[in-house]
Formats: C-alpha cells, sequence, structure tokens
C-alpha cells in the first residue's frame, strides 16, 4: 500500500507522424494507431485525452521509446505519446505535436512513490532524499542549466544535440503530490486490474 508520495517533473508529448501531419489528421475524428507503453503514465495520458479531449485510439504497445519513435518516423503509426527529447526530434522530421502535458487544466501526475514497508525499513530514508534532491535542484536552478551539461551528455540523460532544446531553464522541487492528483491516478490503476 502506498503511504507516501511526491510530486515530480514530467513533460509529454502526442506526435503525429510525418504522414499524419502532412495530411492533418484529426485524432479526434478518425482512430489512428498509437504507440504506447501500457500501464505507465503514457496510457494514463492517453486514457486522459480518450475521456476528457474526445480523441480516438488503437493503441500500439511497443515499450522501448526508440522502437516506437522509429515506428513512428516509419509512418507504421499515426501518433504517439512519449518524453523529450523525442518530440523535438520528430518535428525536425516532419513531425507536428497536436498536444502537450503542459495544456493548462492537465493533471500533474509524475511521482515517486513509496510503500509502507519500505518506509518503515529504511527509517528517515524518504526524508533524505526528499532532502537531498531539493537541495540538488536548488544548486542547480542557482547555477543555471549548463552547469550540468556535461554530465548530463556524458552519462547519455540528454543528447547533446537536443540539450537547449529539452533542458529545463528551472526544475521544480519535489513537493507532496496533491490529494487531487493522487485520487485520480490511484483510480485509474484500479481500473487496471489487480496486474497493474
Amino acid at each position: 500500500e502506498v503511504k507516501a508520495s511526491a510530486g515530480t517533473e514530467s513533460f509529454f508529448s502526442l506526435i503525429q507522424s510525418p504522414k499524419a501531419s502532412k495530411n492533418n489528421v484529426d485524432l479526434t475524428k478518425v482512430e489512428g494507431k498509437v504507440g504506447m507503453s501500457e500501464k505507465t503514465v503514457i496510457e494514463f495520458y492517453l486514457d486522459y485525452l480518450t475521456k476528457e479531449k474526445g480523441y480516438k485510439f488503437k493503441k500500439v504497445a511497443i515499450p522501448a521509446i526508440p522502437d516506437r519513435f522509429a515506428a513512428l518516423m516509419a509512418n507504421n503509426l499515426d501518433s504517439s505519446l512519449m518524453p523529450d527529447p523525442f518530440p523535438t526530434m520528430a518535428k525536425g522530421k516532419g513531425s507536428k505535436v497536436v498536444w502537450d502535458s503542459n495544456e493548462e487544466g492537465t493533471p500533474k501526475i509524475g511521482a515517486v512513490l513509496w510503500k509502507q514497508s519500505f518506509i518503515d525499513a529504511n527509517k528517515g530514508a524518504v526524508e533524505r532524499f526528499v532532502k537531498t534532491t531539493n537541495e540538488v535542484i536548488a544548486q542547480i536552478n542557482k547555477d543555471g542549466r549548463d552547469s550540468y551539461k556535461g554530465t548530463a551528455t556524458e552519462f547519455n540523460l540528454i543528447s547533446p544535440d537536443f540539450f537547449d532544446a529539452v533542458a529545463p531553464e528551472q526544475y521544480d522541487k519535489i513537493v507532496p503530490a496533491t490529494e487531487e492528483n493522487f485520487k485520480l491516478v490511484n483510480e485509474w490503476c484500479k481500473e487496471k486490474g489487480k496486474d497493474f
């Protein structure tokens, strides 16, 4: 049972394939094949778009993001929901972004979760994790994003070619997840069933 949660950065974009972009396919009118990963934040947002925005999708599970991106660029999918840097890369290859998770009113559900059993077995670990992470975030925000560019590119966290396009100017500190968003995701998880 989850006993503690904290909101984190999360940004995802729904990208159309180059062919669907060129043909101006309206995903609220045409059921297109969407590349996704099951039982993840990606599927949560696809279900949100279906329910709240009227999008029509035929879900195609492709767990590995590079494989999903390749299928999208080959026009084997009509769209895909992905984190950066993939939307930035796709725009350079003729795709367009039709929705992103920064749209006003969209639930922010990026989170770190801890089970009660972990909290009990690791006294103070959650508090130390949040404190240390927030100290690093404060330092990065103070020093500027170029201060971590070398580390981020050396460890292949962000491609040097896309660092300027995708690395945020500022990061938000970890804060308690809102009760509303926690309930929203919890209900979605229950709907997905016991195998989630």
